[in-house]
Formats: structure tokens, sequence, C-alpha cells
């Protein structure tokens, strides 16, 4: 490529230069010498070099660079962007001559000024649009240079690491930058007005062109403007403010100043800003009718955006982030109020999320029920003094819904929050999806809307009732027809969910822990009080139908969870089941209920100090016959079952468990053993078994010694059994035990475990048992190396004799 046909000038390019210069000079021997020759003859006769297509100049970090060219002047006559970094030493006029009328964009760092390395057909500055400077020393060499041509078609400026100076070359723009629409100003020191002059001799409006003003790390600066500047500002165009860590400004404007097309105020870690509009003499004012985003955070002593302000009706997404000292957003110590009242009609508030607003009491507050038509999102969490979400001075019964498309509504840690609205003012939500309230231990009572998808409640100590429904609207059913998830936690006070009427066509997950007064899910009927029936005492009426349910997770105590009456189709879909810290329930699943769980594939027991048997069979008499019993079960989970003797109370004659693949028994003191020889054979897919701290366990598999089994866990490929002081072995069945895929053995503490098996053992992938993470043992065959472990753990063997294998790991 011929060098005056490039476009773009960069590090990259000087390959090409080298390319161009070999087809100039050649290839001979003694290149050097006679490029030095002709670069030398090229300087003497100085000739002009140019470059009429170029448009871009990228040089960096060239620290020996004097001259673009050894000889004479080099050309841009298209040249339009110019970036230079870290080129400290080169001359004067060094890198040619270049037009100011094609020149758009100049980034400059740790750079000397412009006009000292290109030399100008015309004025340099004349027709820039976008100036970057990164230095004092370069933005005070463009000032003492300033001529009254110079950015008068500037459109965006950036300026880093200048002191004051800054503050000055705003100054000087003034007159000149007519066209100017960005400012952004990094790492700088700025006066105390970034915005400082007063011209009693003209009236005229400056900056009536700018959109965009970016403030990041500007110190010293008090205000965006001095007072008296005020008068020749004109911010009529002005769309976006972000200011971040300025920890010196108190306020950004004046009351009087109007804002017509602002759209968005980004305000953050600016410590003393007090005020956001500053209005000393509370006039009333219309100054942000376009506004639509707003975002405050981390200003430890804001207290209000301003005082008697309107116009937010545009005003779409409002965050408030730590801002522990904010009192309010306009008035009446609270974020909404009857300042919206007169843009009823228009009003497009659709988030609001509020964060550790310590003093802050409401979020709106209103003299009359006021509608907030568009408000889809509402979350508050940490705010210390709130007391109500919304409160009403009329407290007449109203029909008007104040949130009608709320859909997610989320309250954390609001220590003093007793009401989200006045009972007497129920009216608040129809459409409401997700309702998350946590932590807000004040709270007594809780409107719930039947459009919910998704419901926590966690942590509310005085929370007594959830939903209330007015007589004049109690209808035959109240069908929460979209609802899917429902965890409640923690609820010392909660005696019922939900009403009787409660239908839950939609549930797939319940969660319920920690709620020790709720006995029942769904509140009785009055009828059935008055009947004292016997299925007043189960946790779930057999009325109630939970066709989709899917996971049941439940940690309280619940004497009997459900009756063989309840709906065919009722918990029919349940995959997982937790039942844990329960200190009444005597078995978890009867025969009844098993034939409903043909898709469950957790079962998961903890805690349930007087639990004896996990499946009982015999409580009640089936319907129909079973072909196989929990055919989808994977995982089995029993932990700290102090009085836990029996899987089954008494095994059933058809398959069960044909797709177990884990079962895991820890701290279950009573159980003697786990299964019969016989019905061991159901367990073909199980290839994980971990029995600890079980302190009355004497055998896993029981049985006749000469009953005939060919093949027990086929798939087993991980056994654990430690903590086991009375085990003897694993079976006394004298059959052979072939375990053709077990890998992974770990025996601990099993201190009467003479023998593994009193039959045969085929383990052919088995090399080693594991007694601690590091220390491996082995003997031929898993049956003497159990032998030799417990010979050892009575110190009958000399240490000389012992064979050890060190985990390579």
């Amino acid at each position: 490529m011929p060098l005056n046909k490039v476009g773009m000038i960069t590090i990259e390019n000087l390959m090409l230069v080298s390319e161009e210069l070999r087809k100039i000079f050649g290839e001979e021997q003694g290149l050097l010498e006679h490029l030095s020759d002709k670069l030398r003859a090229v300087k003497e006769a100085s000739i002009a070099m140019e470059y009429p297509e170029a448009n871009e100049l990228h040089l960096e970090n060239l620290t020996n660079l004097k001259s673009f060219s050894l000889g004479g002047i080099v050309e841009w006559p298209s040249l339009k962007r110019v970036t230079l970094n870290h080129c400290p030493n080169i001359r004067k006029f060094g890198l040619g001559r270049t037009k100011e009328s094609e020149l758009k964009s100049i980034i400059m760092e740790n750079q000397v000024s412009l006009t000292d390395i290109f030399e100008s057909w015309d004025d340099l500055f004349s027709t820039i649009v976008e100036y970057d400077v990164d230095s004092t020393e370069g933005l005070r060499k463009i000032i003492l240079n300033l001529q009254p041509s110079h950015f008068i078609n500037l459109r965006v400026f950036r300026a880093k690491n200048c002191d004051k100076i800054v503050n000055e070359f705003i100054s000087l723009s003034l007159d000149r930058s007519k066209k100017l629409e960005v400012i952004e100003i990094q790492h700088c020191k700025s006066s105390k007005y970034l915005f400082d002059f007063f011209n009693p001799f003209k009236q005229v409006n400056y900056f009536t062109q700018i959109k965009e003003l970016k403030l990041i790390e500007v110190y010293e600066m008090k205000s965006l403007y001095h007072p008296f500047a005020q008068r020749y500002l004109d911010f009529r165009n002005l769309e976006i403010i972000y200011i971040r860590i300025c920890p010196s400004i108190l306020y950004l404007f004046h009351i009087v100043m109007a804002m017509e097309q602002l759209k968005e105020i980004k305000l953050e870690a600016c410590e003393d800003l007090k005020d956001v509009v500053y209005n000393k003499d509370h006039q009333l004012a219309h100054v942000f009718p376009r506004l639509s985003k707003v975002e405050l955070k981390c200003l430890s002593r804001l207290e209000r955006f301003s005082k008697m302000c309107k116009g937010f009706m545009s005003l779409k997404t409002l965050i408030i982030e730590e801002c522990p000292s904010l009192v309010e957003f306009i008035s009446d110590r609270a974020i909404l109020g009857d300042f919206l009242e007169p843009m009823t009609n228009s009003f497009e508030l659709e988030e609001i999320k509020l964060d550790n607003c310590h003093v802050l009491h409401y979020v709106a507050s209103f003299a009359t029920p006021f509608q907030i038509k568009n408000l889809k999102k509402l979350s508050v969490s940490h705010c210390d003094e709130l007391k109500m979400v919304i409160v009403l001075e009329d407290k007449k019964p109203s029909s008007i819904e104040i949130l009608p498309n709320l859909e997610e509504l989320i309250l954390i840690n609001l220590p003093k929050l007793t009401h989200i609205i006045d009972k007497e003012n129920a009216g608040l939500y129809k459409n409401l999806h997700t309702l998350q309230v946590e932590r807000c231990e004040s709270l007594n009572w809780l409107p719930m809307p039947l459009t919910l998808k998704n419901m926590k409640i966690l942590d509310c100590y005085a929370l007594g009732e959830i939903i209330i429904v007015k007589k004049e609207e109690v209808k035959e059913k109240n069908q929460f027809s979209e609802l899917e998830d429902v965890t409640l936690q923690n609820l010392r006070n909660l005696n019922a969910a939900f009403p009787s009427t409660s239908e839950f066509p939609s549930l797939e997950t319940l969660k319920i822990k920690d709620c020790p007064s709720l006995m029942t899910f769904v509140e009785e009927t009055n009828e059935l009080k008055k009947q004292e029936q016997a299925t007043s005492s189960y946790f779930f009426p057999n009325s109630l139908s939970l066709e989709k349910l899917k996971v049941l997770y439940i940690e309280h105590d619940v004497k009997e969870l459900w009756h063989y009456s309840s709906p065919s189709e009722s918990f029919c879909q349940l995959k997982n089941l937790t039942l844990s810290n329960n200190n009444k329930l005597l078995s978890a699943i009867s025969s009844s209920m098993i034939i409903r769980f043909n898709n469950m594939k957790v079962l998961n027991l903890d805690k349930c100090e007087l639990l004896t048997t996990i499946f009982n069979i015999e409580d009640d008499t089936l319907d129909h016959p079973m072909k196989e019993m929990l055919p989808q079960l994977r995982t089995i989970g029993l932990s700290n079952l102090n009085s836990f003797k029996f899987v089954w109370n008494k095994e059933p004659h058809v398959p069960f468990f044909s797709n177990l693949m884990s079962l895991f028994i820890m701290h279950c003191g009573s159980i003697e053993s786990l299964f019969s020889l016989s019905s061991s054979k159901n367990l073909e897919k199980l290839k994980l078994l971990r029995l600890c701290s079980c302190k009355q366990l004497k055998e896993v598999i029981w049985g006749d010694k000469d009953e005939n089994v060919s093949t027990i866990f086929p798939q087993m490929k991980c056994l654990v059994l430690k903590d086991l002081p009375k085990l003897v072995n694993f079976s006394q069945y004298n059959g052979t035990f072939d375990w053709p895929n077990l890998q992974t053995v770990r025996v601990s503490n099993v201190p009467s475990m003479k023998t593994f098996s009193t039959g045969n053992l085929n383990t052919p992938l088995l090399r080693s048992v594991d007694i601690t993470f590091v220390k491996k043992l082995w003997f031929e065959n898993l049956n003497d190396t159990i032998s030799f472990i417990h010979k050892d753990s009575e110190g009958a063997i000399p240490k000389h004799t012992k064979k050890e294998k060190k985990n390579d790991h």
C-alpha cells in the first residue's frame, strides 16, 4: 500500500512505512548506510510529504519520537482525529501541518498542547468538535494561546487531572461554546462553583445546548453555579446529570432554575449534599416536567430532594439507597405525597426502591386516597423508623385502589412497620404477583390478593393474620389460581396461613419453618370446629386439594400431615418431601399416601424425636392393589431420629425403592438393622450407602444365613461406615456378596466388626479401605482387611506387620 494512501496512522501502520521504504531504497547489502544517505538527501531537499487520505493519527508510548519526518513538512489535509499519549519529546511542529477545518477530535494524555506539535494552515481549534485534556499544564497552554475563533464548534469537552484552571476554561468558553453538549470532568479540583462568573452588562443565556453533565471526583466544589450566575445559565436542554464522589457539594440547583428536558439525575457518594434543589424561601415551583429517573446513593447527609417542588409527572424510576438522614423526598416525611395530586392523571412512576433510609416514616402520605396507577415494583429495606407504607389522613372507607397495578412488593428489615396500610382503607392492590416480607417484627396484619404467584414471609414475630377478607367480599371460594411458591418462616403468632375457603390449583412449592402456633395450613370451617371430627388434627384438612404440589418442606411440630380421605389427586405430583424439627410425628407416610407418591424423588427426615417408623402400611386398608411402591425415589436422608427403629413397620410384598441411588442414615440411635436379605434385592440401583453415628446398629442386612440371594447391591460404588460401636458385620449371610462396581469403602470407629460378612465377597474394583482421608489399608480382600482393622484397634498386631497405603492425593 502506498504511504500516501494510508487512512489511519497508528503503531501498527509503521510496518507499512517500513515496507514502503524497502520498496523505495531496495534490499541490497548495506541498506542502513544507503537509507541514511537517501534520508539526508531528502532532508536537504526539504521535500514535503503529504497524506491526503489519512483521517486519523494515533501515537502512543513513543518516548523518543521527536518528529514524524526527518526532512520536510508532513501535510495532513484530511486529518479528523488525533490521539497522543505519552509522547513527551515531540518537537514544535514535529508532526507536520494540518487543517483545523477538518479536525474534529483531539484526545491527549500526558502531552503538551497540540498547538506546539502541529503547524496549522488555519486556526487549529476553530472547528474542533471534541476536545480531551488530561493535565493542568496542557489546559493552561490552551488558555494562554486562546484565540477568538477557538472552540466555537466544540460539542464535547472532557477534562481529567486538572486543578482549578478548569473553571477558568469554562468561564472563557461562555461566549464561544454555544454548541457545547457534553461536559465531563474527572479527578479535578474546582473552585467553589463550577460555573462561576458574573457579568452585569450582558443579558445572555449560556450553555443552552448542554445535554449531559458528568462530574466524578471533583473536589472543593460547593455547588454547580454561583447564585449570581444563575440568571445567565440556561439548562433548558440538559438531559442527564451524573455526579459521583464530589464530597464538598452542598446542593445542585436553585429552585427557580427550570430544566424542561432533564430526564435523569444520578448522585452518588457526595458526603455533604443536603438538598438536591436548594429552596431557601420554600417557593412553589415546577422544575422537572420530563424527569424520568432519579438515583440517590450513599449520600450520608441528604435530607430531601427539595421543598415545595412539583412537576414529577414523568418520573418512572426512583432509587434511594444508603441515605440515612433522608427525612422526605419533598414533604410529609414520606417519599410520595400530596405534591403529586395535580398530576394524578399523568403520573408515570413504575418503580420505587428504598434502602437504608433510617429516619423515613412513610413511603406515601396522602390526605385522601390517591391512585398511583403505573407503579409496578416497590422495594423498601433497612429503614429503621418506617411505620407504615401508605398512610391516609382521611380514615373513611374508600373504593379507590391505591396501587392497582403493583406487581412486586418487597419489605425487608423494617422493625417498626406495623401495617402496610390502615385496615379501614384496605383498598391497596389487586394485581400483586410477588410478596416478600422479611424481618418486620412489628407487622401484625398483612393484606394479600388472590393474584399472587410467589409469597415469602420470614421473621415477622407479631404477624397473626396473613390475609383479611372483608365480610361483604366473602365468596364461596377464594381461589389463588396463580400461586406457585409459598414460604412461611419464623412466624411465632401465626395460627392459620389461609382462610378455610382457600384453593391452590397451581401451588408447587410449600416451605414452612418455625411457626409454632401454626396448627393447620388452611383454617377449619365453622362446621368442622363444631363437629370435632377426627380430621381436625391434620395439618392439611381432608377437603384441601394440592394437585400440583412438588416440593413440601415442613420444619415444625405436626402430629399428622394428611388424611387418607384427601382428594384423590392431592399430593400425587410431590417430588421432594422434607420433615424436620418435629416432636409429635410418629410415622411419616402411611400406605394410603404411598399410593400417591409415584413421583417422589427425594425424602429427608431430620430431628423428629418421636418418629419410630418411616413407612406405616398397617394403619389403614388399601383401596386398590399396588404393583410397586415409590418407584421414582432417588435419595433418602435420615438424620437425628433418636426413636427411629424401622424403615417399614412391615415390609411390603411388592417391589419398592427400585430406583433408589443414595441412602444416608446419621445419628439415629435406636435402629438395629435396615433391610431383610430378601427385600435388599429391591435396591439394585443403590450406589451410595452412608451409615454414621447409629449407636445401636448391629447389622445392615438381616435374615436367614442360608437364604439364597444371588446378588446384593450390584450398582454399589461407595460404602461409608463410621462411628457404629455395635455393628458386628454388614450381614451374616453365608452366600456370596457380588459387588462388581464397589470402588470406595470407608471404615472408621467400628470396634465390634470382626469381619465384613460371613460369606464370600466379590469386589473386583476395590483396592483399599479408607481409614482416614490420608490412610488406607488393604489385605487381599475386604474381609481380611476388616479383620486386620479390628485386631489393630485392640492392639493385637505388632506395628511391623501392618500394610498401609498412603493416599497419593
